[in-house]
């Protein structure tokens, strides 16, 4: 999974969240702002810091990091303080969601549910906790939330097939830790297939890095870690609208 990082510029400090009990689905009620759109507007029309969304998914379904995880400014009732606000480009009160957005929105929360230690049952829409139509009357919940549970099955099958490994260990499963510590920009060494010294410091880096128990040892939980961080981005097809004899046409790649 690919999560864009754009240059965004908040005008006061973020405050790092410690705890998140849930995953509020919103949209920004516009038919075109991008990422940048909202940031501008939150920042200088209403001012905070910047956009109040930790994550933002577009039409085409690329994801992008907003806040991160930090304190949102995305709803009311004290919840900025203890959950993630993933917002979905457009205006679902008169606009289509797409299936773009259903396919990455889901494998983002898919890894954030994994990651945050929470069930199907924590992700919302922004309405189900205050009185709002937020996100729209066509934000399509339920097959967000089935994609999302199908994704999270395959994390824990990916996670299930690993090995449990430590110093001293050695073999294919150490080469695939090496790699893939490297791959996210800790330093594992020489992909060797040998769990030394180097790669248990690469490996604590990470657990530190990520929130989880420091022990130096690759378990389920810090290999859904991994899994959920290096999942291949799966290409979308182009597509192209065109119109003939008054009528409207797709033609997609193939």
């Amino acid at each position: 999974m690919k999560i864009e990082k754009p240059n965004l510029v908040f005008s006061g400090k973020l405050i790092p969240l410690k705890k998140i009990d849930k995953i509020i689905c919103h949209h920004p009620a516009h038919p075109s702002w991008d990422i940048n759109d909202i940031h501008k507007y939150h920042r200088d029309s209403k001012g905070w810091s910047g956009i109040g969304y930790n994550y933002f998914v577009t039409f085409d379904g690329r994801i992008q990091e907003a806040r991160g995880r930090n304190q949102g400014a995305h709803t009311l009732g004290g919840w900025n303080t203890r959950s993630l606000g993933v917002s979905f480009q457009g205006d679902f009160s008169k606009q289509l969601m797409t299936d773009e957005q259903v396919d990455s929105g889901a494998e983002l929360i898919a890894s954030l549910i994994k990651n945050e230690g929470l069930t199907i049952n924590d992700v919302v829409g922004h309405g189900d906790l205050w009185n709002t139509a937020c996100p729209g009357k066509n934000f399509r919940m339920t097959a967000l939330k089935n994609t999302i549970l199908n994704d999270v099955t395959q994390i824990e099958k990916e996670s299930d097939n690993m090995s449990l490994l430590r110093r001293g260990d050695a073999g294919s499963d150490v080469r695939a830790l090496q790699e893939k510590l490297n791959d996210l920009g800790y330093n594992a060494g020489a992909v060797d297939d040998f769990f030394g010294p180097v790669t248990e410091k690469a490996l604590k880096s990470f657990q530190k890095a990520t929130g989880i128990a420091v022990d130096g040892i690759a378990g389920p939980q810090t290999f859904a870690k991994i899994t959920a961080l290096t999942r291949p981005t799966v290409a979308k097809k182009e597509s192209a609208i065109f119109s003939l004899g008054g009528k409207k046409y797709k033609i997609e790649e193939v």
